[in-house]
């Protein structure tokens, strides 16, 4: 499939870290999102609701990413390709969380992870 749902640079601020005294601050995640969809209806019909509310789905990656404070972004690209998959019809969902403050002191301009879930069949 070839249709896509795009939602690029939602930069979030959260309490991430191993540390407490590094959780204690919130700092800026970036979360890039990719839906794959039939995009067929709803490119003829004008109709939300034969299509994906990319809204919605903002609103759901700002809440899990500020729900509580995380050791890791691989948990929270975990829990919002989990409720992508769980509340939305789409066929596959990859999810991209980036830190940019965890390794600029390293040189580095960021870190990320990227997870990729398929709904089951």
């Amino acid at each position: 499939m070839k249709d896509k749902i795009l939602i690029s640079n939602c930069r979030i601020p959260v309490h991430v870290g191993i540390t407490e005294e590094e959780r204690k601050p919130a700092q800026e995640i970036i979360v890039d999102v990719e839906m794959s969809i039939n995009l067929e209806m709803p490119s003829h019909t004008d109709d939300l609701n034969t299509t994906v509310d990319y809204a919605v789905v903002c609103e759901q990656i700002w809440g899990i990413a500020q729900e509580k404070p995380y050791a890791l972004i691989e948990t929270i690209a975990g829990r919002i390709t989990e409720s992508i998959l769980g509340s939305t019809p789409v066929d596959s969902v990859r999810v991209r969380v980036s830190k940019p403050a965890a390794i600029r002191h390293l040189g580095g301009a960021l870190a990320a992870v990227e997870i990729e879930r398929h709904r089951e069949l």
